[in-house]
């Protein structure tokens, strides 16, 4: 019975047996910009993204996440994690005790809109699966002079505000119109 009510899904055109990955999920193109830009860290990142800055960057040990698979760091910097990203307030205390210079994200509503409301930090890249973010005023802020999105907000309510804008504003519109088609262009 369990096989045959598989049938009709293996049937189906486009749909192949096997296992692997979905590259969109992953901030892939993020960590390509990381490289090609030369974003060092300390890093902060949420748990979904350390896998892939461990995999892409290992041993640079300025790369490294601050918490990924192998549940990296003690109890209370555990705690300090999972406070920061419910909490502001613990995000800046956690910021403070490690003054992270680089802040890689995945698009988790929520998190983003906590840490990316952060005005010490500017957004570089966006897509769909990753934000990253670099402190200001430290050894990035050439990139940010170049790169930073300056009207297109990574957050997702700092998104639907500025969607509202958008409606009433033609010129802000046009901007953000291309800084949507910059962040569409970084990344399949």
């Amino acid at each position: 019975v369990c096989v045959a009510i598989c049938i009709p899904n293996w049937l189906r055109p486009g749909v192949k047996m096997g296992v692997g990955l979905r590259a969109s999920r992953y901030p892939m193109r993020a960590c390509d910009f990381i490289e090609a830009h030369g974003v060092r860290g300390p890093f902060f990142n949420n748990f979904a993204s350390g896998g892939t800055l461990l995999w892409r960057f290992w041993p640079q040990r300025d790369r490294l996440p601050f918490i990924d698979i192998h549940q990296s760091g003690d109890a209370e910097i555990r705690r300090a994690y999972q406070a920061a990203i419910a909490d502001f307030s613990a995000w800046r205390s956690l910021d403070g005790r490690f003054q992270f210079q680089a802040v890689l994200l995945d698009r988790t509503p929520g998190f983003v809109d906590n840490v990316s409301s952060d005005t010490t930090f500017a957004a570089l890249f966006m897509d769909d699966a990753a934000v990253l973010l670099v402190r200001r005023g430290g050894p990035h802020q050439a990139l940010i002079d170049s790169f930073e999105y300056r009207m297109l907000p990574p957050g997702e309510s700092a998104r639907h505000q500025m969607r509202a804008l958008c409606v009433r504003d033609t010129v802000l519109r046009l901007q953000v119109m291309a800084e949507l088609e910059r962040a569409r262009s970084a990344s399949p």
